[in-house]
């Protein structure tokens, strides 16, 4: 048993019925037209039987048969507005589907050029702060070969003076060694 108090079968028997309802109710309009049309069809059917020989039931026959033609016309007719109805109720669907899918694209387009605009700047950034580096590097490597060069010449003027000192403490010691 299920909460409604009924067996689970049944429940299932109705819901396969209302189904079968949905299915078959759009044509059921069809079906009992038809059935009128046939009736009608009979009747005249049988009428033009019994008066088959005047020339004035032959014009009663030809306006039936008219009559009968322009119903069968308009039932074709009302068939194909039902199924171009559908057609057109389906396209409305898809495309409000469509609308909908589009905004959210757009939505999706505005969120990701957002993203591109800042990584766009962040790369701009780094780009100026790569050109900042470089500058300061290319800055310091020219200091560092003026202070080479200046130390280069140091180191000559060191040896010099040190080669005048030692050129000055040897005459210095041979003047002391003559002057003993």
């Amino acid at each position: 048993m299920t909460q409604q108090g009924l067996p689970q079968w049944k429940i299932e028997l109705i819901s396969r019925l209302k189904e079968r309802d949905t299915i078959e109710k759009p044509d059921s309009s069809h079906v009992i037209a038809f059935q009128e049309l046939y009736q009608r069809f009979k009747g005249i059917e049988s009428k033009y039987e019994e008066l088959a020989g005047t020339d004035l039931n032959q014009e009663l026959i030809k306006s039936q048969e008219a009559n009968l033609n322009s119903t069968m016309e308009n039932l074709e007719l009302n068939k194909r507005l039902e199924s171009l109805q559908t057609k057109h109720n389906d396209l409305i669907k898809v495309h409000n589907d469509s609308v909908k899918r589009v905004g959210f694209l757009n939505n999706e387009l505005s969120t990701l050029s957002s993203k591109l605009s800042k990584r766009t700047e962040e790369h701009s950034e780094r780009d100026k702060s790569i050109e900042l580096i470089n500058d300061e590097m290319n800055s310091l490597d020219i200091q560092n070969n003026l202070l080479l060069e200046r130390v280069k010449g140091l180191e000559k003027e060191n040896e010099d003076l040190v080669k005048r000192w030692l050129a000055k403490v040897k005459s210095d010691a041979e003047k002391m060694n003559d002057m003993l």
